[in-house]
């Protein structure tokens, strides 16, 4: 069953926010909300993590045009709605100026529990890359490799966007095996597969999973909190 993604593009490009359930809905480019418009802003605020930096703060230091005065019914609401195949529990990312087959877009990524991956222009509402990717990946084990399973894991935790790579990770059904914990990476310009990671190829499928968020705490660096059995620590370069 297809679920509706109602994401409210804000003009200031400050504020993004997703909601899942509901019916299945097309994409469609309603006009924004008669009575006037909101002053473009001259700065974009990118969206590239959870809460908007790795301290979780949700601070918008940038915002220039908001105001208690122009955020109300006649100059602010929703713009369209985009479809998903599934619930959007991971934070949406925007990106601004981003270059996506020769030509300059405002970026909406959303990934969703089917294992999906959509890239919309936030302007339009258009989708870009051909989306939805499928996510899949395998990673290699002493034995060959194993395969990413979607039925056994669900997308919980924020995306990041960290270089121009998208981070996607997985944990599992209420700890119910086989499950290991998956980080699987995207190129934000093609969605083309970037980097796999599998935190216990070799765990007999009892764990751990990753529960927890992406979080970027060092230059190239990415820190991903792994639960289960066997909480650990797992970093990715």
């Amino acid at each position: 069953m297809r679920i509706a993604i109602a994401l409210t593009l804000l003009l200031s490009a400050a504020a993004l926010a997703a909601c899942s359930g509901g019916n299945s809905h097309v994409s469609s480019s309603s006009p924004p909300p008669a009575g006037g418009g909101i002053p473009t802003p001259t700065q974009h605020t990118d969206v590239v993590t959870y809460k908007n930096d790795p301290a979780r703060t949700g601070q918008n230091l940038t915002e220039s045009v908001l105001t208690p005065s122009n955020v109300n019914a006649s100059h602010f609401g929703l713009l369209r709605m985009l479809a998903a195949d599934g619930n959007v529990d991971a934070t949406p990312l925007y990106l601004s100026g981003l270059t996506v087959q020769g030509a300059t877009h405002n970026v909406v990524f959303i990934a969703t529990e089917s294992d999906s991956v959509y890239a919309y222009d936030s302007d339009s509402g258009a989708e870009l890359l051909g989306g939805p990717v499928e996510i899949a990946a395998g990673f290699p084990t002493l034995g060959g490799t194993t395969v990413f399973d979607p039925a056994q894991y669900e997308e919980r935790a924020a995306l990041l966007l960290v270089n121009g790579t998208l981070y996607s990770s997985w944990t599992s059904h209420c700890d119910m095996p086989p499950y290991s914990g998956w980080i699987i990476a995207y190129s934000a310009s093609t969605l083309g597969l970037a980097a796999v990671l599998n935190v216990a190829p070799n765990g007999g499928g009892v764990g751990p999973a990753i529960w927890m968020r992406c979080r970027q705490s060092r230059p190239r660096a990415v820190q991903q909190l792994a639960g289960g059995q066997r909480p650990r620590s797992v970093w990715s370069r």
